[in-house]
């Protein structure tokens, strides 16, 4: 195998998918893409050789295998989020209460998705807008980064700054 790329994780995860048959792949604009891609961003990098001092002996961990049935469609895209919204009594009185007075409250609702406006430092007055998660989408978003293969089982903190471009009422309470 040749390759431009100088890197053994890439290359381990490039023969990885050679056993699936990739037909076509479809791009998705980020604002649509509210999912993470979980290859391209996973934050933690593993050693790929174990070396045992008392042995004087290397040995080379074998790549994870994943079941093809991990590999889905993206289950947090922007119209799940808008469809889980519609039903979700709480986010609609918000979007009532916004709609009666924007000025009022810090929500944004804007292309029919409810977003949280926060500031992420006191410094920065600037306010981020965070997607209003669906109290029906909190439990399998929380399993996909937290317990997740491929996403990595990670600690309250990290799984926090995992999802901190969502938002719903008690959130770090919720994955504490």
């Amino acid at each position: 195998m040749h390759s431009s790329v100088k890197n053994r994780h890439v290359d381990r995860i490039s023969i990885l998918l050679q056993k699936y048959n990739i037909e076509t792949i479809i791009h998705i604009k980020g604002q649509n893409n509210c999912f993470a891609d979980y290859l391209s961003r996973h934050p933690i990098q593993h050693n790929e050789e174990i070396f045992d001092e008392d042995y004087d002996t290397t040995a080379v961990e074998p790549p994870n295998e994943l079941s093809s049935h991990l590999i889905t469609s993206n289950q947090f895209d922007i119209t799940k989020i808008k469809e889980e919204q519609s039903k979700d009594s709480c986010i609609q009185n918000k979007i009532k209460e916004i709609i009666e007075d924007p000025t009022k409250h810090p929500y944004a609702f804007k292309d029919g998705v409810l977003y949280k406006l926060m500031t992420r430092n006191a410094t920065n007055t600037t306010k981020t807008k965070l997607i209003y998660l669906p109290s029906s989408m909190i439990n399998s978003l929380l399993q996909s980064y937290h317990n997740d293969p491929l996403g990595g089982h990670f600690g309250i903190r990290r799984t926090y700054f995992k999802i901190k471009n969502k938002f719903w009422v008690a959130i770090y309470e919720t994955i504490n």
